[in-house]
């Protein structure tokens, strides 16, 4: 077995002098700690309570994207996530769109695999239209022998992280999940509106929502964006009506649903430029993607209490095969 290093640094951020690669290797090895074993369900296998200095005050940490030819990058994930839990960090935040990441929610929080059979980045066609084209090589691919094996490892850490949850004492938080990313692969988000104004069905209101949700045959990824952006514009300025019916909650995740695909669409129709290698397009597509990921993240963290602890995680998906713990 490959054991892993975890090497953590505590001096205060600011530039670092510039050191030889021999000089690095020699840190790491005085700083480094061994890890004798990744299963997470072996309490005590080494001693973390360096973590608690390093955590202090903190709110927020970033597992990092580790390279994605590490075996064993899984493993060591769920090792640091149950540390980090048991440090009071329970809410799990991945770059992935806002209705995959409330579909793993879901899963986590009652075991039922069919939310996982509901997550596009999963292989769901949920909104996928058939008028079309909205896939780009390398960012959207839905299949193959390397994205369906990643697809499998994504799956088996949730039933990780489920499974953690299954042994929480009674009263305990659980671990949760959301996506505060655009959507690469697009899906869910009509049906995430649709199952939020079902209930609703008689209101006036929402009848004029529905049919401004409704598909335009034929429309272009930037003409989708508009109709969605108006629809927003309409729930602004129904919001007390909307209120009444959907409670600000619901009002909050139906906005945040039609939004979110409409910066996904535009996203996606400035990755076309891929294809082409227009990197001034895709410059602009990236750029306009991290503003949209650092508003949607900074938005949920005015939403949930201040003392509100997250993880963030990576996506690091592309080994073929996952190493047995």
């Amino acid at each position: 077995m490959i054991v892993p290093l975890l090497a953590l640094a505590l001096a205060a951020p600011q530039d670092p002098p510039p050191v030889t690669e021999a000089e690095f290797v020699d840190w790491v090895a005085g700083a480094a700690i061994h890890v004798p074993s990744l299963d997470w369900r072996e309490p005590g296998a080494i001693d973390f309570s360096f973590l608690d200095q390093a955590l202090e005050g903190k709110r927020v940490v970033s597992l990092g994207e580790t390279d994605h030819w590490v075996a064993q990058r899984m493993e060591f994930r769920l090792l640091l996530i149950q540390e980090l839990r048991q440090r009071g960090f329970h809410r799990i935040g991945m770059e992935m769109g806002l209705s995959d990441g409330k579909r793993m929610d879901h899963y986590l929080e009652s075991g039922d695999e069919s939310w996982l059979d509901r997550v596009a980045l999963y292989g769901c066609e949920d909104d996928v239209r058939e008028d079309r084209e909205d896939e780009v090589p390398g960012w959207t691919d839905a299949g193959g022998p390397l994205i369906d094996s990643a697809l499998a490892e994504a799956r088996w850490f949730l039933t990780e992280l489920r499974a953690m949850n299954e042994r929480l004492a009674p009263g305990e938080p659980r671990l949760r999940w959301f996506g505060y990313d655009l959507s690469f692969r697009h899906g869910g988000g009509y049906a995430d509106a649709r199952e939020l104004l079902a209930p609703h069905r008689e209101s006036r209101l929402v009848q004029l929502i529905l049919r401004q949700m409704a598909l335009v045959p034929g429309e272009s990824r930037i003409e989708e964006a508009e109709r969605l952006e108006r629809l927003v514009g309409l729930l602004d300025q129904s919001r007390g009506a909307l209120v009444k019916l959907l409670n600000p909650a619901g009002v909050l995740e139906l906005r945040r649903a039609l939004q979110r695909m409409a910066d996904a669409f535009r996203f996606i129709d400035g990755l076309q430029g891929l294809g082409d290698y227009d990197p001034i397009q895709v410059k602009a597509a990236l750029s306009a993607r991290e503003l949209r990921m650092a508003h949607n993240f900074d938005e949920h963290l005015a939403e949930w209490p201040a003392d509100e602890r997250l993880i963030l995680l990576g996506h690091a998906r592309d080994l073929p095969a996952r190493a047995s713990p």
